[in-house]
């Protein structure tokens, strides 16, 4: 699936290791839509583990927030006891320019940080 919009917010990285003793990190990224009525916008999660954790590294490195994107996500949903989460798994996120069809708008400030715990 893809998603395109410009970058709103983008976490702090978290990192661990897993059971198995690989290393993980991960971020999440808000992508909101630009238009001018009822855009929509996503929490992207970005994680890899093991040899592929540099790429969370350069998520920063080459994304920042009013940066237009076109993210590639797939879709998970994950049980817990009786309740399930879903989850939009980021595989690649490609940069855009105003000609590829993105209206170019500055990032509105919001309460994201409270509302979603970054």
């Amino acid at each position: 699936m893809n998603f395109k919009g410009v970058i709103t917010h983008i976490s702090e990285v978290k990192s661990g290791t897993s059971q198995k003793g690989a290393e993980w990190k991960s971020l999440e990224f808000i992508v909101e839509e630009q238009k001018d009525q009822y855009p929509q916008s996503g929490v992207f999660k970005l994680m890899k583990s093991g040899e592929h954790v540099s790429h969370v590294d350069n998520f920063n490195t080459y994304n920042k927030v009013g940066d237009q994107v076109d993210v590639e996500f797939n879709l998970k949903c994950n049980k817990w006891k009786d309740s399930y989460f879903q989850e939009l798994s980021v595989w690649k996120v490609n940069k855009l320019s105003a000609s590829q069809g993105i209206k170019v708008q500055e990032p509105v400030a919001s309460n994201y940080d409270a509302e979603l715990g970054f």
